[in-house]
């Protein structure tokens, strides 16, 4: 787990010259003493330290670190972080002074919320529909995703139909021959000819910022953000747009 962002930072920090201080990849034990990493990360005097764990083991080594000096910045892929977290005293403080969350999506927002976390199309719909069917759950960043899967699976349907195939393989051909259209929540994506041509590249860079954040917020709050701002997204990096994608299998 993890090692697919470790083996992309390395890769970034060749492109850009960079020095790796401290190399954690697999140092983690879920469940262990930390303590091992936190020092390594302590002493390293890294500037930057990025992290693809899950979330409490993000907020023992933020908090453990900080504790013990450091003053790095952090950054997470999307499992690492959790909204829930800052709703812990002196953690949440911590996040919103030195941590940026990356992630593939664009995230909840509407009015204000959408002006922090960034517009997308298809972002009314999903309210919409979210406020006439469940008007009183709870804000989750996560309904993106799986509103992105509906899209996904429909226009994959959509494309069987048309083809007038809807067995097993031809909803696999359909698969194959569509590019999915996710109305701007994310990249668009495509199965179709070379693996390295349909990549996705583009990321979503949020800043944690407290002053954002409504705990308890339900789907109808039209000013309700999980506590993060839009940096850049989706953007692609010099490195990301000119690495030369291999998968580690292909489906026969």
């Amino acid at each position: 787990y993890g090692q697919d962002a470790a083996r992309g930072v390395k890769i970034a920090a060749e492109a850009l010259g960079l020095n790796i201080v401290y190399d954690g990849e697999g140092a983690v034990i879920p469940g262990a003493d930390q303590t091992p990493v936190i020092t390594g990360i302590v002493e390293s005097g890294a500037d930057w330290v990025w992290v693809t764990l899950n979330p409490g083991t993000t907020a023992q080594l933020l908090g453990g670190s900080a504790a013990a000096g450091f003053t790095g910045q952090w950054i997470g892929s999307a499992p690492s972080w959790n909204p829930a977290l800052l709703l812990s005293d002196g953690l949440n403080q911590l996040a919103d002074a030195f941590y940026t969350h990356s992630t593939y999506t664009v995230l909840l927002g509407e009015g204000a919320g959408a002006g922090a976390v960034g517009e997308a199309a298809g972002m009314q719909e999903l309210l919409d529909v979210m406020r006439e069917y469940r008007p009183e759950a709870s804000w989750d960043d996560f309904y993106i995703i799986s509103w992105i899967q509906g899209y996904v699976v429909h226009q994959i349907l959509d494309q069987a139909i048309s083809n007038g195939n809807i067995t097993r393989a031809g909803v696999l051909a359909a698969a194959n021959q569509i590019t999915a259209d996710l109305n701007g929540l994310a990249p668009d994506q495509s199965w179709v000819g070379n693996p390295n041509d349909n990549v996705v590249r583009e990321t979503y860079l949020y800043d944690v910022d407290l002053s954002l954040y409504t705990p308890g917020a339900t789907i109808s709050d039209e000013k309700a953000n999980s506590g993060f701002s839009l940096i850049k997204g989706p953007y692609a990096s010099e490195t990301a747009l000119n690495w030369e994608y291999e998968p580690c299998f292909v489906a026969s």
